[in-house]
């Protein structure tokens, strides 16, 4: 079995666009007409770029190849370049393609991934939401500590005993930065007042966007520890894991 053809769909998204302007994903046709889907998930560049980055891959290491060979084709698509360690934006990339790989492994033999990969372990995955704005409503929520409890209590009562949010919100080009006793009071609130209205019914996931310094950081956990949060996200910007260390 052999990939003759790899195709690439751009799927756009409504106002307000959450979780990105679009979607990205990627079908790769066999000879023996198996198709295999896989998604190319954040990559940095708009559609136009991406469609010439898949191309560029899928002819140079996949169409012709064997999709059983993921590990040959991963490393012969990551090493190609003069470093044979390109651009990690091409990483996007290959996740949608080698995904595609498996979509088809699975049709061919007839077996759900989970079985292929070491077979089930437990029988439900927790899973968390983040904190959105209920259907037709505006973005308020991200700075309305109230709206923000209101919509956490929300998805409680459907059954997710773990929210993710940014009370931090903003950010700017010029990040990381400094936050103010304001802005970290402000942060505090919200995180209490939510804190007060899910009680332990669920975990408070705390995802920052690398907007802050690190002796920041630490001073904002600090300012929400007593609120028990399961996690302070990527508060140090991530191509500096020494500072994230440092917090």
């Amino acid at each position: 079995m052999r990939i003759v053809d790899v195709e690439t769909v751009v799927v756009g998204t409504p106002p307000p666009h959450y979780g990105g302007s679009f979607w990205i994903f990627v079908r790769a046709t066999t000879d023996s007409g198996i198709t295999g889907l896989g998604e190319i998930y954040a990559p940095p560049f708009r559609p136009p770029a991406i469609l010439q980055m898949v191309s560029d891959v899928a002819e140079r290491s996949l169409v012709g190849a064997d999709p059983f060979d993921i590990e040959r084709l991963w490393r012969g698509a990551y090493s190609r370049g003069f470093t044979q360690r390109p651009d990690t934006s091409v990483v996007a990339i290959l996740s949608g393609l080698e995904t595609a790989c498996w979509d088809i492994i699975g049709k061919e033999v007839g077996q759900p991934l989970y079985r292929l990969l070491g077979g089930k372990v437990r029988d439900a995955v927790r899973s968390y939401t983040y904190i959105y704005p209920a259907a037709g409503a505006d973005e308020s929520v991200y700075r309305d500590p109230l709206l923000g409890a209101e919509r956490a209590a929300d998805y409680v009562s459907q059954g997710f005993t773990a929210l993710k949010f940014d009370p931090v919100v903003s950010y700017s080009s010029l990040d990381p930065r400094q936050l103010g006793t304001r802005t970290v009071n402000k942060v505090r609130e919200y995180v209490r007042i939510v804190r007060e209205a899910v009680g332990t019914s669920a975990d408070l996931l705390i995802g920052t966007h690398g907007q802050m310094t690190p002796s920041s950081a630490i001073r904002l956990a600090r300012a929400i520890e007593e609120f028990d949060p399961l996690w302070l996200e990527e508060p140090t910007p991530p191509e500096m894991p020494e500072q994230m260390a440092l917090v």
